[in-house]
């Protein structure tokens, strides 16, 4: 496992906060995608997107993550999904197709057992709506070849296109569907059962993703325990990550992780009525 090292701040992370706090969630995405493509780090393509939602189940699952947290304050994420197309720097970024084993499903879709309760016929669109989904992140995995950045080679895309199209291949492992039923007991109680994230019960959202990086040999979750993974632990991941003195993978110096964010919700207010806006 490549893993990183949290020796200082990620340099390759904007904080795009201030910029975004008067953009919408479509023109946030639309200049990651622009930028991750000026700075040689991917097309969009197997990026990795954090969303920190307002409504009943984001903010049971950003308050369950405090306890990831050094000052133990709600996380400012309660989603992840991976962008499984290229953006051809024209289309409308809504269309961008993704994966996701979502908590609760915005395009209404039931997650299938036999799918391992990943949704694949979800878009990016459905997370466009700067109110529903105040913070807002995207990440690209890239190489590091010598002091340059270089996109995922052919290879090791078709690995995570693989992972993506079998999620049951290490389902002994990652059981993405019996995670789901944990943390849907959780907020149903009314948050009255114990905290699944105490007990390292992953967010199977996050979850997806790392077993999906897993696969070319990506460890994005190094500082949680063995398969327990929340998108409060890539949060941490993305803005320390460092790569040096690794063993090197398919001749290659080490990843680098590249992104940007914008936070503009951190006290997890739940949203009233955004069913009926």
């Amino acid at each position: 496992m490549r893993r990183s090292v949290a020796d200082h701040k990620n340099p390759n992370l904007g904080n795009w906060s201030k910029w975004g706090r008067t953009r919408s969630n479509t023109t946030f995405f639309t200049e990651a995608l622009r930028t991750m493509r000026d700075y040689n780090t991917g097309d969009g393509a197997f990026a990795i997107g954090l969303i920190g939602s307002c409504d009943l189940p984001g903010i049971c699952l950003r308050r369950a993550q405090s306890v990831l947290r050094l000052d133990q304050r709600p996380s400012y994420w309660s989603h992840a999904f991976i962008i499984t197309e290229a953006w051809d720097g024209k289309s409308p970024v809504g269309r961008l197709p993704i994966a996701e084993v979502p908590f609760f499903a915005r395009n209404g879709q039931f997650p299938e057992p036999a799918d391992n309760a990943v949704i694949r016929s979800t878009t990016l669109g459905h997370y466009l709506d700067r109110e529903l989904d105040p913070n807002v992140a995207l990440f690209a995995v890239a190489n590091l070849d010598g002091e340059r950045l270089q996109p995922l080679g052919s290879a090791e895309r078709k690995i995570l296109a693989a992972a993506i199209a079998d999620p049951n291949q290490d389902r002994n492992r990652y059981d993405f569907w019996t995670e789901l039923g944990v943390w849907q007991q959780y907020f149903w109680s009314g948050e009255q059962l114990p905290n699944p994230t105490r007990a390292g019960q992953p967010i199977p959202a996050s979850s997806l993703i790392a077993m999906v990086y897993e696969q070319i040999g990506v460890d994005l979750t190094p500082a949680a325990s063995e398969r327990n993974s929340a998108p409060e632990h890539f949060w941490t991941s993305m803005r320390w990550w460092l790569q040096r003195d690794v063993q090197a993978l398919r001749g290659v110096d080490g990843a680098v992780v590249a992104g940007c964010y914008a936070i503009r919700d951190q006290g997890a207010a739940v949203l009233r009525d955004h069913n009926t806006r």
